[in-house]
């Protein structure tokens, strides 16, 4: 998305049967330099119809889309890290299945660990967004 502000965003996910639930954050990974709004995102639940899921809207070019793109392309090529990654939020939503606070102050952390092999796995490999 070119614009979080854009007027046709939230119809377009409404059209499709989603709930516009909130302006919100990611987590700003710690020694992160740029301001806390290149961290902003929509979040839109899906329609009852569609299998379980997150719908995230991040501004193209800013910070919190390249980190979760490159979480994503990370866990793709490592299956070890996706299964570890995987395991953890299991055992966070066993843990703290009503307390989404604990749960982030857990799983936050473990993603800026991720993020730190997958950022040496793309100055490796030549990755970019």
């Amino acid at each position: 998305m070119d614009d979080l502000q854009d007027p046709r965003l939230v119809p377009a996910f409404e059209q499709l049967g989603a709930t516009t639930t909130s302006i919100t954050r990611d987590h700003q990974p710690p020694g992160d330099q740029s301001e806390s709004e290149a961290w902003e995102k929509r979040y839109f639940r899906p329609p009852a119809s569609w299998r379980p899921t997150h719908l995230h809207v991040r501004e193209v070019g800013r910070p919190n889309q390249r980190y979760a793109l490159l979480f994503r392309d990370y866990l793709r090529h490592s299956a070890p890290a996706a299964d570890a990654y995987a395991e953890v939020k299991r055992a966070l939503a066993r843990l703290h299945p009503d307390d989404v606070d604990a749960y982030y102050d857990v799983k936050d952390p473990v993603c800026d660990l991720v993020m730190d092999a997958a950022e040496r796995w793309a100055a490796d490999v030549s990755w970019s967004t």
